[in-house]
C-alpha cells in the first residue's frame, strides 16, 4: 500500500469478520489505489495522512448515514494492516468519538523514525513528500533523492504520521506484530503500544516471531482472525 486496491474477489478475512460478527464491512479504494487513471493515483504521494484519511472518513460517514437503519453507528470499528494500519491509526486519533475499537496489523505510525529502519526508505520519501514527481528516471532508480540528514523532510514525515495525534486515541486497540517485518519494523507497532499504555488506554498486542509483514503464514492468519473477532466482540460488547 497505499497503491493497491480492493476488487471483487473473495477475501477470507473479510468474510470471517462479517460472518463471525454479523457485521457490515466497508472497504475503500481511496485516491492512490490502482485501477484509477494514473493522474489520480499520483495525487496521493505527498498527501498521505490527509487525502486518504479524509476520503475514508467521508466514505464511513456516508455509509453510516445511508444505512443507519441497518447498522449500529455506535459500534463502528477499524481493521487495517500496513498502510491500512496507518489509516486506521490516524482515524482512531482524529475521530475518537466515531470509532469504538481498532485492530492494527504491522501499522505505520511514524514515518520519521521508520525511514531509518525500513528496507524501503524510498517509500517514506515518495509517499510523505511526493518528491519523485521532480526526479529523472535515473535519479529515482538510484534512490539519490533519499537524504537522511534533511530535517525538513523528517519534519514533514512526522506531521503526516498518526503518532502526531496519538494522544487523542481513546478506543480499545489490538496490535498484531510480525517480528521479521523488514518493511514496517516492529518498533512502529510498539511505539503505538507504549503510547496507548502510557495513557492507560485498553491495548493489547500479539507477536509472531516467525512471520513478517503480511503475517501470511497459515497459523498467523488463523490466530490473527480469531483474536480480531474476540477483541471486537469484547470491545463492542457484541
Amino acid at each position: 500500500g497505499p497503491h493497491s486496491n480492493f476488487d471483487s474477489k473473495f477475501y477470507a478475512n473479510v468474510a470471517f469478520l462479517v460472518l463471525s460478527l454479523n457485521a457490515a464491512c466497508l472497504v475503500v479504494n481511496y485516491s492512490g489505489s490502482i485501477g484509477f487513471p494514473q493522474e489520480q493515483i499520483e495525487t496521493l504521494p505527498g498527501n498521505i495522512g490527509r487525502l486518504d484519511i479524509d476520503e475514508v472518513q467521508s466514505a464511513a460517514c456516508l455509509v453510516s448515514v445511508a444505512l443507519k437503519e441497518h447498522i449500529d453507528t455506535h459500534r463502528i470499528a477499524l481493521v487495517g494492516g500496513s498502510h491500512g494500519g496507518f489509516i486506521s491509526a490516524h482515524l482512531s486519533a482524529k475521530y475518537p468519538q466515531f470509532y469504538k475499537a481498532a485492530a492494527l496489523r504491522n501499522p505505520i505510525v511514524d514515518l520519521s523514525s521508520m525511514v531509518t529502519h525500513t528496507d524501503n526508505a524510498d517509500w517514506c520519501f515518495v509517499e510523505a513528500l511526493g518528491c519523485h514527481m521532480q526526479l529523472s528516471t535515473e535519479q529515482f532508480k538510484n534512490s539519490t533523492f533519499v537524504d537522511f540528514t534533511d530535517f525538513e523532510s523528517r519534519r514533514r514525515m512526522w506531521e503526516c504520521s498518526p503518532i502526531m495525534n496519538a494522544t487523542n486515541v481513546v478506543c480499545p486497540t489490538v496490535l498484531f506484530i510480525g517480528e521479521r517485518d523488514q518493511c514496517v519494523p516492529p518498533s512502529q507497532a510498539r511505539m503505538w503500544l507504549r503510547e496507548l499504555k502510557r495513557r492507560n488506554i485498553d491495548v493489547i498486542a500479539h507477536s509472531y516471531p516467525e512471520d513478517g509483514h503480511s503475517l501470511g503464514k497459515p497459523w498467523s492468519q488463523y490466530h490473527m482472525n480469531v483474536k480480531t473477532v474476540d477483541f471486537l466482540k469484547r470491545s463492542l460488547k457484541l
